[in-house]
């Protein structure tokens, strides 16, 4: 079935391709940064590694494919354009869930985490940013672009495993890969991108991401 969608649906075919591309590029780039450079992805020349990285890359490939695919609406269908009553109600859930799961791992198995109060105005902005990049990319353009050709648990299923392949690419490299993160990560992108699809808004996914990053940098 899933090999008849591809070969009638030229739009779906193009889109794979071009993502493959841009993996292709993920990987190298995380190899030349943390392979070839020895740059540290936990150091402050890595972020900005990073955020540079997919400001250039990440977005304009966000913005071009839903340009592309949705030209009249696309700020509409990346959810950008719908904020109410219901998407603030979905933004508090989403961003509770992750930070009460983070809490109760820390009760049921104390010393887990190590708190590190490092809280700035500069690692805010980053993170606030790396999520928007992130959510514009895999919850604006695919999650409805798959939605539309596959169906709801279909494309939360591989979008939610294309989220998590894209930190393979550099946990490969910094030796940080697992089979517990890559199932955590691909869990996180199920549940982001189906609070985007219920709140039909992209603001509590960005939200959630945020504040669960933010989280994760405080006591990682």
């Amino acid at each position: 079935m899933l090999k008849k969608i591809f070969t009638k649906n030229k739009k779906l075919s193009l889109t794979l391709i071009i993502l493959a591309v841009f993996y292709l590029f993920w990987t190298i780039r995380s190899w030349y940064g943390y392979s070839y450079l020895g740059i540290n992805p936990d150091s402050n020349l890595g972020d900005e590694f990073l955020i540079w990285t997919k400001t250039f890359v990440w977005l304009p490939l966000a913005y071009l494919l839903l340009k592309l695919w949705y030209p009249k609406n696309w700020l509409k269908v990346a959810g950008f354009k719908t904020f109410n009553c219901s998407s603030l109600l979905w933004l508090i859930v989403a961003t509770l869930i992750p930070l009460i799961y983070l809490w109760l791992i820390e009760i049921f198995f104390p010393g887990t985490y190590h708190y590190k109060p490092n809280w700035t105005f500069s690692l805010g902005f980053f993170l606030i940013r790396n999520s928007i990049i992130e959510e514009a990319l895999f919850r604006g353009f695919l999650q409805p672009f798959l939605n539309t050709h596959l169906g709801l648990w279909k494309s939360l299923l591989i979008q939610g495993l294309l989220f998590s392949i894209i930190h393979w690419c550099w946990w490969i490299f910094v030796g940080k890969f697992s089979l517990n993160g890559v199932m955590y990560i691909w869990l996180l992108g199920i549940f982001w991108g189906y609070v985007t699809q219920k709140s039909n808004s992209i603001y509590p996914s960005i939200v959630s991401h945020t504040g669960y990053n933010l989280a994760m940098a405080m006591i990682l």
